[in-house]
């Protein structure tokens, strides 16, 4: 698989007011940017859905749909949850937190407090909500692509919706552009969890194959560039 590459414009940190943990008393918290993609998890780290910050300070976030998602999940006022995402400069996190108010539009997350125990992920996933696609590693149709969502990436792994049933330990390949002219990566996947969904649709979660140091910077970088067009947008 060829990529096509291209140079990745330096970014100007964000203002100690734009940044959740700016200032020396707080410096244990990520810095947060307006905009950025945050996985939503039950207390025992079973994902529920990601979502956009749109407001935080030390004591409080709110969120709101991804673009393209319709509804939120309404969630408990009261619940003990987890955040988990990307900070500035790729730094990964994970949060705990309490639902003070939940809407089909809004989620207001209240006791910000950062994770220590061993339930935090090794590789944070970015939240992306694009169209891939799904090929078969062999037979008549492995040149032929099959739709999929995909929902979160990290190096290890990724998260993906779609029409199509596959089964437990079967072999898969993704393929997916994550922002235009980024150029396509391929990733040879295991099916390491399924779920049925209401609307008749299938989630899977995806183990990658080892990526060669190459490659695992091809895909930092491009999260990277995610995050940067995310901020950009939330600047306009």
């Amino acid at each position: 698989m060829f990529f096509n590459r291209r140079e990745r414009a330096q970014q100007k940190p964000a203002s100690q007011q734009q940044m959740l943990g700016g200032g020396p008393q707080r410096a244990k918290h990520p810095k947060l940017y307006v905009g950025a993609p945050i996985d939503i998890a039950r207390e025992d780290g079973n994902h529920i859905f990601s979502g956009r910050l749109v407001h935080f300070n030390v004591n409080m976030m709110q969120m709101e749909r991804l673009p393209g998602e319709l509804t939120l999940p309404v969630l408990e006022e009261g619940a003990h949850i987890r955040m988990r995402g990307y900070a500035d400069d790729m730094v990964p996190f994970e949060m705990t937190g309490v639902v003070q108010k939940s809407t089909r539009m809004h989620l207001v997350i209240s006791e910000l407090d950062m994770a220590t125990d061993d339930m935090q992920r090794t590789a944070h996933r970015q939240a992306i909500n694009l169209p891939a696609e799904i090929y078969a590693l062999e037979g008549r149709n492995k040149d032929t692509p099959q739709e999929c969502v995909l929902v979160d990436i990290s190096i290890n792994g990724a998260r993906i919706v779609s029409k199509h049933i596959y089964t437990m330990d079967q072999q898969i390949r993704l393929r997916v552009e994550l922002y235009e002219k980024a150029g396509r990566m391929s990733f040879v996947s295991q099916v390491v969890r399924t779920r049925d969904l209401p609307d008749g649709a299938h989630e899977y979660g995806l183990l990658f194959e080892q990526l060669t140091h190459e490659k695992m910077r091809y895909l930092k970088e491009d999260i990277q560039e995610v995050q940067d067009r995310a901020k950009r947008q939330a600047k306009k």
